[in-house]
Formats: C-alpha cells, structure tokens, sequence
C-alpha cells in the first residue's frame, strides 16, 4: 500500500494553525518542545545570534523528545567532533535544569551509561527503551558482541 497525503485523514499541520500546537500549563507558562539545533545550540553555544535569540527561553518549560537526543548525539559526533566522554558530559549537564523535561530521561540516562562503556548511542538507546522485553532482535554482530559482556541487559542477537 502506497500511502499519499491526505489518504488516512487531514495533516493537523494543515488544518490547524501552528499556534493551536502551543499548550498552556494549568497556571498559564508556556512548555516548548525544543528541536536538535536548539539543543545543540544550548550545549556549544557556536553561533552567537541564535544563542541570544535562546535567552528568553532560558527560564521556560523546556521538553527533549527522545529523537532530538539521538540526532543531538550524531551531531556533536560528527559534526562537532567531540569525543565520547565530552559528549557524554554535555548531554548529561542538560539534566541539571529544572526547567528541561526529556521523555524517557532514565531510558536516556541508562543509554548513557552503555554509551560510556562503549555502546553505540543510537544501540543503546534502543535497548535501554526495550527494557521490558525480553530479547532484542538484530542483524549488527558488534551490538551483539558487546550486549553479551553486560548480563544486567536484555538477550541481544540475530533473529
């Protein structure tokens, strides 16, 4: 099946305005979801503007989706270059502000951890998420080896 817009029902984007995303809080603040170059912006501050323009937000209700860490992860690899441990480190630091919520943040956190021991981040993630199941299905034999050296972790192998 082939899917086309419009074919399983209206694009909200198109049939609503942008501001009728924007939820108010019970006492009336503001909760903005932030995308990976916003993060990112927040932990290496390289461009000057866009940084200013994020003041404001500094004190609002802020909300990681788990797919902005992932890609914030890639970026800061590749893009950046920063090695694992700084990197690790910057993702880590934004759990210190009260005022940002990550979905999943132990999932988050546990990935992290895997990632210092070695993990891909993207893998770890993947099987810190999977933490109710029992196994983990996968053709990637480095992910296999390195779960098996972690008994704590769900079974990891091919299918």
């Amino acid at each position: 099946m082939r899917l086309v817009p419009g074919s399983i029902g209206p694009s909200p984007l198109t049939t609503k305005s942008n501001a009728s995303f924007s939820k108010k809080r019970s006492d009336g603040s503001m909760r903005h979801a932030i995308d990976t170059n916003v993060l990112a912006r927040l932990l290496v501050s390289d461009d000057e503007e866009q940084s200013l323009r994020l003041k404001p937000y500094f004190e609002a209700e802020l909300f990681v989706p788990v797919s902005v860490v992932v890609e914030c992860e890639w970026v800061l690899r590749s893009a950046f270059g920063l090695p694992r441990p700084v990197l690790n480190r910057l993702i880590r630091s934004i759990f210190d502000f009260p005022n940002i919520e990550f979905a999943e943040a132990s999932s988050v956190l546990a990935a992290l951890d895997l990632h210092e021991k070695g993990f891909d981040f993207a893998d770890a993630l993947h099987l810190a998420l999977s933490k109710s199941c029992s196994v983990m299905l996968t053709f990637d034999k480095a992910f296999i080896r390195r779960a098996a050296t972690s008994p704590d972790l769900p079974l990891v192998r091919e299918p």
